[in-house]
């Protein structure tokens, strides 16, 4: 943050140096060029004959002085170094004269000026060199928002900022090109009147507030649904409420004019952390994957919320989720609200409570030491959550940073000890300091840095351009295998594989011949059309599908399993991942009595509507009754795991 202001402070001392630099330049040309002009010319007219030097130079400065104001004065006849520096002083000052008129106007008009300068914009933006693709609309200039501002200016676009105070942050935008509003966002004037909302062509909203941010979008909204609305902006909002995120969704998905993106800090930077440093890299089945998560934050409370969707390995895997805070109490309580179907005694029906037992991992909550020397004794109890070669991740994260330096710091000698004990394959993940030399002191455990979305605040990393572009691409299969007519939302394309006529290994083979630019647009296309519940259900998928290869390269070194055995123990782990997702989103198993009304495709909505499902289940008592459904399964595993690259976190959007 001290780096931020810092920043901030510097861009605000050039800005000012650049605005006073060049009228004093000016000025400086003006009376310097006038004084040694006139002090060259007056000796010429019979009143100054006699005068000496210091009279000369008074007279010509005094005169030269109202070459500022357009007083130019007259010159009968004057040789001719003094006529050019007398020329030099008069357009100097006439320069000067129309830079402070304008300065003047400006700020007495800067208002009616700004929307005018955002028209100019788009009348000139199929001008070479001129930015034709719309302006960026930033509302709220909180870290985020400034950090957006920023890059966009830097990258050479039109940028609009709009927020409700006057701060160093939006002078400095300000200094940097952009136009500042001072005002709410949510009011349809000044976003969609002097913003010019139509215009632009992306809009980020990072207020500070859930309500806030919702308001705008429903702005927006309102705006992009009247009959002269005539283009799609790209509007991306910061909404940490999932309900809240799902109703906009909901409420945008029929409107042309706009394409809706929104995201929460925590859960995107949750999820960039455990898809670019696993915590299951395990080396053979036997060893078991425990994370630990030190302090109870917004972030860690997300990483809770994405282990148990994503930590569903093959059966015979051990898994532990240990939570060290010094609020064990409500710690527990906001894991429950996640949903109660996660506690196997929130069930009344015993299959389904024992299935619950073993669907997701142990959750161990351990208060925090309030001692260095409990922290630090070998009495700990903490000691006892470790088994011997764990697969180790701890996860360290606090909103004071200097408490979190101090704990680690601490803490550091006797998990250095404990990893070498337990012989643990382990690292550490924690917040970045502000202090960049600071690391701590461990030998046998690896460590890790992040920061904000992983590696910090962009505008690719708000849109999760890389966090869903797996993601997109299983929307877009899906898309092919199942809806009824796939080439209806699709750009022109007249040989699209359909599930119809191919089955899944088919569909991925035709996608990864087309190109990758055609691709990306289809499934953007596909993206863009499905409601927000389905989205999270193809991130979800995503995320898990690294998880599926490396749990296959763990089980093909072992002698005994054949491929298709490998292949049917992670379609097994894909379906307890699903009904985790389905637990988790507050579904349940569908009622005996509701299963002839599931058979109409009116009775099956309704139900769905309700969140019922008849596929939340054990394996076993499922594929009985599955009528080939589990084979397309073992597919769909099957081909994912033939096509890396399609799955791949790392390739480029």
């Amino acid at each position: 943050m001290s780096s931020a202001n810092g920043e901030e402070d510097s861009n605000q001392i050039q800005g000012l140096i650049r605005s006073i630099l060049l009228p004093v330049i000016l000025a400086l040309a003006t009376l310097v060029a006038g004084t040694s002009g006139y002090f060259l010319y007056l000796p010429t007219l019979t009143a100054y004959r006699d005068a000496s030097t210091l009279q000369l130079l008074g007279e010509g400065f005094f005169r030269s002085l109202g070459f500022l104001v357009l007083s130019m004065g007259t010159i009968n006849s004057a040789e001719s170094l003094a006529l050019v520096l007398l020329s030099v002083g008069r357009a100097a000052g006439f320069l000067f004269f129309f830079y402070a008129a304008l300065t003047g106007v400006g700020l007495v008009f800067a208002k009616q000026l700004q929307p005018l300068r955002i028209d100019a914009w788009s009348a000139f933006g199929h001008l070479p060199g001129v930015d034709e693709r719309g302006h960026v609309i930033v509302c709220g200039i909180g870290d985020n928002g400034y950090a957006l501002a920023t890059e966009a200016l830097k990258a050479g676009r039109n940028v609009v900022v709009i927020d409700t105070d006057r701060t160093d942050r939006t002078a400095g935008l300000k200094e940097k090109g952009a136009i500042v509003f001072e005002g709410d966002a949510t009011h349809t004037e000044l976003l969609a009147g002097r913003a010019r909302l139509q215009q632009a062509a992306d809009v980020f909203v990072t207020t500070g507030s859930d309500s806030t941010n919702g308001a705008i979008v429903e702005t927006i909204d309102r705006a992009a649904t009247g009959d002269s609305w005539s283009q799609v902006i790209d509007v991306t909002a910061c909404i940490e409420d999932r309900r809240l995120r799902r109703t906009l969704h909901a409420e945008t998905k029929d409107t042309n004019g706009i394409h809706l993106q929104t995201y929460d800090v925590s859960e995107a930077t949750a999820r960039e952390l455990l898809a670019t440093t696993p915590i299951d890299d395990i080396d053979d089945p036997n060893q078991r994957v425990h994370i630990w998560i030190v302090g109870w934050t917004q972030l860690t409370k997300a990483l809770v919320s994405q282990l148990l969707h994503l930590m569903h390995y093959p059966e015979g895997i051990d898994r532990k989720v240990t939570i060290i805070t010094g609020g064990p109490t409500e710690a527990e309580q906001e894991i429950m609200a996640l949903s109660p179907g996660i506690d196997p005694e929130w069930w009344d029906e015993p299959t389904m409570s024992e299935f619950v037992n073993v669907l997701f991992p142990e959750i161990d909550i351990r208060p925090l030491p309030a001692s260095d020397m409990e922290l630090l004794s070998d009495k700990t109890p903490l000691k006892e959550t470790f088994q011997h070669q764990d697969k180790l991740t701890i996860i360290a994260d606090d909103i004071d940073e200097r408490s979190l330096r101090a704990l680690i710091s601490t803490w550091s000698p006797k998990l250095d000890q404990f990893a070498k004990e337990f012989e643990l394959d382990a690292q550490l993940m924690y917040r970045s300091p502000t202090e960049a030399n600071w690391t701590p002191s461990l030998s046998n455990i690896e460590t890790t840095t992040y920061t904000a979305f992983g590696n910090g605040c962009s505008i690719s990393s708000v849109r999760g351009e890389q966090r869903d572009w797996v993601a997109r691409q299983l929307a877009l299969m899906y898309h092919l295998q199942y809806a009824e007519n796939p080439e209806a939302i699709l750009p022109k394309q007249a040989s699209v594989p359909t599930g119809k006529q191919n089955d899944f290994d088919e569909i991925i083979e035709w996608l990864m011949s087309v190109s990758p630019e055609k691709r990306e647009q289809y499934a953007t296309a596909v993206w863009y059309d499905l409601p927000e519940y389905q989205r999270e259900s193809n991130r979800y998928a995503a995320d898990h599908a690294a998880i599926k290869h490396r749990m296959a390269a763990v089980f093909e070194d072992v002698d005994s399993m054949s491929d298709r055995q490998v292949i049917q123990l992670l379609a097994e782990s894909e379906h307890r991942r699903w009904c985790a997702e389905k637990i988790l989103g507050g579904w349940e198993p569908l009622p005996e009595n509701q299963k002839a009304r599931w058979e109409t495709e009116r009775g099956q909505q309704m139900l769905r509507d309700q969140r019922y499902h008849p596929d939340i289940r054990p394996v076993d008592a499922l594929r009985a009754e599955m009528d080939g459904e589990w084979d397309k399964d073992i597919s769909q595993v099957k081909s994912l795991l033939q096509h890396p690259d399609l799955v791949n976190y790392y390739k480029n959007p």
